[in-house]
């Protein structure tokens, strides 16, 4: 079985962060994710899911996925702004499609993970502050976090990631399903079931 591994943050509605292209949510109850650099093959459009955004730099390029978390905070990972200063360059996109266009928000400011290491990727967090307040509804809070007993859960994922690797086609929101593997208190692993294979 092929998994993916995703670190978990109990500290809001966006409960299990990795990296870059995609947040999940767990049907019922919500839970929300990124994970670094996977997939989501044998997936779809998606035209709602509008609390997950698309972190752009000043080409209109998509570096990252995110999920908004209150009317002004934005939940991404901290890789995402490597080799960037203070990532006031970059805006965030709500809609469908970057290039189809949507509503852009400024950064204002960034707070990385006082215990980010880029080398191993522990704690790859980062809150974006957005300029003005964004339209869509933020995230709720996730009670209790999720557990063991989510092994075997399905799990639907979303982001504006590609769909296979090399494959150039990232700035659209999509969506698929995966299946939990098996959670720690820091990682959450999912399996194929049809995405991410």
């Amino acid at each position: 079985m092929q998994t993916r591994r995703v670190r978990v943050l109990s500290l809001s509605a966006v409960t299990c962060v990795i990296a870059m292209t995609h947040a999940c949510a767990l049907d019922p109850p919500p839970l929300h994710s990124e994970s670094v650099g996977e997939s989501i093959t044998n997936g779809t459009n998606d035209g709602s899911d509008p609390a997950v955004v698309a972190l752009v730099d000043a080409n209109n390029t998509t570096l990252c996925t995110g999920t908004l978390i209150s009317p002004q905070v934005v939940l991404t990972a901290a890789h995402c702004l490597e080799g960037e200063t203070t990532g006031v360059d970059d805006r965030v996109f709500f809609g469908s499609s970057v290039a189809s266009g949507g509503t852009f928000i400024s950064v204002s400011g960034v707070q990385v993970h006082p215990q980010y290491d880029p080398t191993t990727l522990a704690n790859d967090l980062a809150l974006l502050a957005l300029v003005s307040r964004a339209s869509a509804t933020p995230v709720p809070l996730l009670a209790p976090t999720p557990d063991a007993s989510l092994a075997n859960a399905q799990v639907r994922i979303v982001g504006f990631g590609d769909t296979g690797a090399d494959a150039g086609d990232f700035g659209v929101k999509r969506t698929g399903t995966s299946t939990v593997a098996s959670v720690t208190a820091t990682t959450l692993e999912l399996a194929a079931a049809p995405s991410q294979q």
